[in-house]
């Protein structure tokens, strides 16, 4: 009796595992789906209903690339900001790049948008510390270095 009862629990555990394996999907798969934000000029309307989608969507699902989630979530953040001049967007901002850190340490356009952020909110410290680890992150023919030279500068290096 007890061998069946292992076994059915064992069947069980595995049909579960194999289900939530299914779910699984990488993030750039499903990305245009849920944002359609770029680097030029936005609509305030699109960006807040980006924000929402993405606010609204469950992580857990994901597999790959969780860090261009919290990337993508972020931007909207930020692009909320520059609409808003709202200093707590820019710090939700911060706080989602730094999700994005958290699954790639090494996330060179995330770590120059915390620069950024710290930068506008005249955090000299920390934005030189995450200028700093762009650009360890970062290739120098890929460097902005007027924007560096701005920052530094500013902030008194």
């Amino acid at each position: 009796m007890n061998l069946i009862k292992t076994l059915f629990f064992t069947l069980i555990l595995g049909a579960l595992n194999q289900e939530t394996n299914a779910q699984k999907i990488d993030y750039l798969d499903i990305q245009d789906s849920l944002t359609t934000l770029t680097c030029g000029k936005q609509d305030k309307d699109l960006v807040n209903r980006t924000a929402l989608k993405l606010e609204a969507f469950d992580t857990n699902v994901l597999s790959k690339n969780i860090q261009q989630y919290y990337y993508d979530l972020g931007f909207a953040y930020y692009v909320q900001y520059g609409f808003t001049n709202d200093t707590n967007l820019l710090r939700k901002s911060i706080k989602t790049y730094e999700k994005a850190l958290y699954h790639n340490p090494k996330y060179s356009a995330a770590l120059w948008n915390i620069a950024l952020g710290y930068y506008f909110l005249n955090n000299c410290p920390k934005s030189l510390y995450y200028l700093n680890r762009h650009k360890k992150a970062t290739p120098k023919k890929r460097w902005m270095k007027d924007q560096f030279i701005s920052i530094e500068k500013k902030c008194g290096k």
